[in-house]
C-alpha cells in the first residue's frame, strides 16, 4: 500500500519538474510543421521575367537584359531588383561604392515606394549624371509588374538631402523630375 502511494508521489514530482522546465523554456518542444510550409510554397506564384536594367554610360542609355524572379511579395521583388541594379552599375564603374537598399515599403493607397539606401550614391557628380542615375533606376523599376506611381528615396531612413536635386518629394515612375534647385 505504501509503495503505491510512493510511486504516485514520485510520478507527480517528476511530472511537475518536467512541466516546470518546459514553462521556463529549459526544455523546448518543437513540432515539425513541414506540411504547412509545403502548402505555402505551392500557393505562391513565382514568375520569371526579363527586365532590362537601364543605366547611362558615357551619356548613352544602355540596357542589360537580365532574367529575374518576380514574387508575390512586391516589396521583396522591388528590393531585389534595386539591389541588383546597384550591383550592375557598380560593376560598370558608374559608382565607386557599395549601395544597398536597406528597406523597401510600398504604400498600398498612394502606390509610392519608400526606399532607404545605406549611403548617398552621389559623390561629386554633375546634375546631369545624377539625373541619369535616377532615370536609369526609374526606367528599370517601371518594367516590373508592380503598380507604382513613384519612388521616395531616403538615406538610412532619414530624408535624402542633395544640393542639386529635390528628394523631398517622390520621383515619378514616368520619369518626370522634381524641380532642380539653383
Amino acid at each position: 500500500m505504501i509503495g503505491r502511494y510512493w510511486t504516485t508521489i514520485v510520478f507527480l514530482i517528476v511530472s511537475g519538474f518536467v512541466l516546470f522546465c518546459i514553462h521556463e523554456q529549459w526544455i523546448i518542444l518543437a513540432v515539425p510543421s513541414f506540411n504547412i510550409q509545403k502548402d505555402k510554397i505551392n500557393n505562391c506564384v513565382y514568375t520569371k521575367k526579363t527586365v532590362n536594367y537601364t543605366f547611362y554610360k558615357e551619356n548613352v542609355l544602355k540596357k542589360e537584359p537580365i532574367e529575374c524572379i518576380i514574387t508575390p511579395d512586391h516589396n521583396q521583388t522591388l528590393k531585389t531588383i534595386i539591389n541588383n541594379w546597384f550591383t550592375l552599375i557598380e560593376e560598370e564603374k558608374q559608382i565607386d561604392k557599395k549601395i544597398i537598399a536597406d528597406s523597401v515599403a510600398i504604400a498600398p493607397q498612394s502606390k509610392i515606394a519608400y526606399i532607404s539606401l545605406n549611403q548617398n550614391p552621389f559623390n561629386n557628380q554633375s546634375i546631369a549624371d545624377k539625373i541619369h542615375f535616377i532615370e536609369g533606376l526609374l526606367i528599370t523599376t517601371s518594367q516590373l509588374s508592380i503598380d507604382l506611381k513613384g519612388i521616395h528615396f531616403f538615406i538610412q531612413h532619414e530624408p535624402f538631402k542633395d544640393y542639386h536635386l529635390d528628394f523631398s518629394e517622390p520621383w515619378l515612375i514616368d520619369c518626370t523630375f522634381p524641380i532642380i534647385n539653383s
